[in-house]
């Protein structure tokens, strides 16, 4: 079956209980691209002789002699994929490879546990990968490091903290490796992500590395020791970060674009932002020893356009100055020591147009996350230039009707676990609007009356909403209702649909219902779909994959939880609680 393949696929996938793959002498398969083998335990000989057009190679849960074998037959190729190869250990890139590699752009190398290095040597190994660009090695459990740093040339102490080889490599990431204590990073590399090593302790380059970098993404690395940010120890070097670059002439990481931290629990103070001097995304989660950062600082980042500040409960800071970087366009902020109600006067930029605001407060105190936010304190935080706004976990807040009034640009919003809101007014530039677990909100009706606008509407966890306004909604698209078991049964009706908040539905014109659900007694899941030509309904009981028809009025005493309406390709949705 193989052989007819030889002059004509182009892609090749198989799997199962191979035991043995071979082909004449002199027989090659010219037109073989891509190449995928997963699940072949039993392949213990490939006897292929050439894959001169292979490109893509990928391999899993096969034995590592099925690696060798493919690799010496097709130098070709620049994409690798490794994936639970058994016998695969260190050195991975020297094993009898020779310059098989010299053309591999990429690889990816995951749950090969048997390796503890990837390289015994990285100045051999950089040169048969010297075409590398991306490498990502993911949860090898007992990696330790990329691999010894033998340079058999260089006694310089100072250079061996990281590496001057692998010149074309630009990706580097490493991801769920539970043993690796130490990563010596190429100078060149412009993107690094490490995410989800308890065990590494160091990130290191070499003297004057890191200069190319564009993007630094930490995620999870809880043995890292480093306590500060954009600074060294008193006496240190300013721009040593977490990640040592041995650099000292103080001139930073010029390059870097995008720093993402989050889960670091040693970090306690930001010292220094300056030294990133064309950062354009900043974002900062969970990082609980989180003290101090340089707020004052903030308007220095000239390229800032996206920051987060988010769940740090030990930073006390307050923007007592109010001034954000010029070209901030959105800012995600809250779950802080100090309440948004401590601060003062804010003059964001006119860029800015996104904001999401948190509550919350220190330590996980309920009396300390108690914020007492007035609607006055809110008109003069929030900047007319917003087009989207998020609101949540204002605990103590219970109207808002001022507050969004002068946002004539404001198109999206959404109101969160506010639990003693009692009035909103909406603006009436809205076309989207999200309102979630706010427990004393008992009606929105006047609120929507003169939303002209407004495409999307959802309304979930209101346990007191009674009533949607007795008007047309003449520019609603979609409407989704969960969890508002008091809501009474109305008929909502706008251009293009008419409906009802029951579970006898109706269809005009050329609608379609389609309502997922279950029986209240069985918890049968089942497919209801009410279609207006013939007037009946057709009920799929998935369980039994059996069908019934029968009218829309079957349809009670079912709990429905999702109505799909579809209207001349257009996908509509009203969605229902069990107890309403």
């Amino acid at each position: 079956m193989i052989n007819k393949l030889y002059h004509s696929k182009c892609i090749l996938n198989f799997r199962g209980g191979w035991g043995l793959w071979s082909t004449k002498r002199g027989v090659v398969f010219p037109c073989l691209e891509k190449l995928v083998i997963n699940k072949c335990p039993n392949l213990v000989e490939v006897s292929i002789e050439a894959l001169p057009s292979l490109s893509h190679l990928e391999i899993k849960e096969c034995l590592h002699d099925v690696l060798t074998s493919l690799i010496r037959a097709a130098s070709s190729v620049t994409e690798l994929i490794l994936g639970c190869i058994s016998g695969l250990t260190d050195d991975v890139f020297m094993r009898g490879f020779g310059d098989h590699l010299r053309e591999l752009e990429k690889v990816i190398i995951s749950s090969c546990d048997g390796i503890r290095c990837l390289w015994v040597s990285e100045a051999k190994a950089s040169v048969v990968l010297e075409s590398l660009r991306e490498l990502e090695v993911r949860n090898c459990d007992n990696l330790i490091s990329l691999g010894e740093r033998v340079e058999e040339d260089d006694d310089d102490d100072d250079d061996k903290s990281g590496s001057n080889h692998f010149a074309s490599l630009i990706e580097l990431e490493i991801g769920s490796c539970k043993s690796i204590e130490r990563c010596s990073c190429p100078n060149n590399i412009e993107r690094l992500s490490i995410w989800g090593c308890d065990s590494i302790r160091d990130v290191s380059f070499s003297s004057g590395g890191g200069q190319t970098l564009k993007s630094i993404y930490i995620d999870g690395c809880n043995k890292v020791m480093k306590k500060e940010l954009g600074g060294g120890y008193e006496g240190g070097d300013k721009t040593q970060m977490f990640i040592n670059n041995n650099n000292n002439n103080n001139t930073g990481m010029p390059s870097l674009e995008y720093l993402y931290i989050t889960r670091f629990p040693h970090l306690k103070i930001i010292v220094e932002l300056n030294c990133f001097l064309h950062i354009t995304n900043l974002i900062i989660n969970d990082c609980e020893s989180l003290e101090s950062i340089p707020d004052v600082q903030l308007p220095k980042l000239i390229f800032l356009t996206h920051l987060v500040i988010y769940n740090c409960p030990s930073l006390g800071v307050s923007f007592p100055g109010g001034l954000w970087p010029p070209k901030l366009q959105n800012l995600i902020i809250g779950k802080l020591k100090k309440p948004i109600s401590e601060w003062g006067p804010q003059e964001f930029p006119p860029s800015l147009v996104e904001l999401t605001l948190y509550g919350g407060g220190s330590s996980g105190n309920e009396d300390d996350a108690s914020i007492i936010i007035s609607d006055d304190h809110l008109y003069c935080l929030l900047p007319s230039s917003l087009t989207s706004l998020h609101i949540e976990d204002l605990k103590e807040m219970e109207t808002i009707s001022k507050g969004l009034q002068h946002l004539t640009s404001l198109k999206h919003l959404e109101i969160q676990d506010c639990p003693k809101i009692k009035h909103i007014l909406f603006p009436s530039s809205l076309t989207s609007l999200r309102i979630q677990d706010l427990k004393e909100l008992e009606t929105i009706s006047k609120g929507l009356q003169h939303l002209t606008s407004l495409q999307h509407l959802e309304i979930q966890d209101c346990p007191k909403m009674k009533d949607l306004p007795k008007m047309q909604l003449s520019s609603l698209l979609s409407l989704r209702i969960i969890g508002c078991p008091k809501l009474k049964k109305r008929h909502i009706k706008t251009q293009r649909l008419w409906c009802r908040y029951s579970a006898e539905t109706a269809a005009v014109g050329d609608l379609i219902f389609m309502v997922y659900g279950r029986t209240p007694s069985k918890g049968v899941e089942y497919l209801v779909e009410v279609s207006a030509a013939d007037g009946e309904a057709i009920a799929i009981t998935r369980a039994a994959a059996s069908k019934r028809t029968a009218d829309a009025k079957t349809l009670n005493g079912y709990i429905l939880d999702v109505v799909l309406l579809k209207v001349k390709g257009i996908i509509w949705s009203v969605s229902f609680s069990e107890n309403e």
